[in-house]
């Protein structure tokens, strides 16, 4: 397989053009069976299920920059900073002159997410699949069809007695173990008033708890995983999620 984005990238390793290319110029009179413009996590999916045949090449064209090793993407402490970076967003107009923003980068908005790994609720995959005509592809947009598509990507790993002190509970029914994307709460997890922050929120304003929201009750107050890989504790987005230096994560 060969997996380029200019940024390009390809795969495997011993390709002529192989990884991520800048010069735009490499890839001329080159021919490929997929060419996909945009690599953030849409774009990385397709780009990552496709390359699983090796005799297929792709090409994933990405206007935004390789954003891998600047430590404002890359490590996690600092986040809010990012939102001083007009280079790593795209800045959409919409209506009453407001803007909608999005990762401008490779791995797109999930470079930028704060490492954030939430679900939403399960009567929203529902109404998607309504829309879409009933869903009758199998029930793939339905909650169950994309519940077990989430499952299937998450390597999750469980909280540790420090974590479960401070409030991280898990349902192990609402988790994959054997994915490519790392999923597992902080290392140090959060501190002793987020806590508070969630009794607050369960006992004066009546907001349900959750020990575990993956399972498509998200209207709830409760704790959530970041994308992380608990042995190397370091941030992973769809660019690393499998394995490779530039890959995207592979759901069903």
């Amino acid at each position: 397989m060969r997996l380029l984005i200019p940024i390009l990238f390809s795969l495997p390793l011993a390709s002529a053009l192989s990884g991520v290319i800048r010069d735009a110029n490499a890839v001329n009179n080159q021919v490929f069976d997929y060419v996909i413009v945009g690599g953030g996590l849409g774009g990385f999916a397709v780009a990552g299920r496709l390359s699983e045949d090796p005799g297929v090449t792709v090409l994933v064209i990405e206007a935004g920059g390789d954003t891998r090793q600047d430590p404002v993407v890359s490590d996690s402490t600092q986040y809010p900073n990012v939102y001083g970076r007009d280079d790593l967003w795209w800045k959409w107009r919409t209506t009453d002159g407001k803007e909608m923003m999005g990762g401008k980068m490779l791995g797109g908005s999930t470079g930028i997410n704060g490492m954030t790994y939430t679900r939403g609720q399960k009567e929203q995959y529902d109404a998607l699949a309504q829309l879409l005509g009933g869903d009758s592809n199998g029930g793939r947009w339905t909650w169950d069809g994309m519940f077990a598509a989430m499952k299937k990507a998450e390597s999750f790993s469980p909280p540790n007695d420090e974590q479960r002190a401070k409030g991280a509970n898990y349902n192990p029914d609402y988790h994959g173990y054997s994915g490519p994307v790392q999923v597992t709460f902080p290392s140090k997890m959060y501190g002793q008033q987020m806590k508070a922050f969630h009794d607050v929120c369960a006992t004066n304003f009546s907001i349900p708890h959750s020990d575990d929201p993956a399972g498509g009750s998200a209207a709830v107050v409760g704790f959530v995983p970041n994308v992380s890989d608990h042995q190397l504790v370091q941030k992973t987005d769809c660019r690393q999620s499998t394995g490779g230096s530039g890959t995207a994560a592979r759901p069903p």
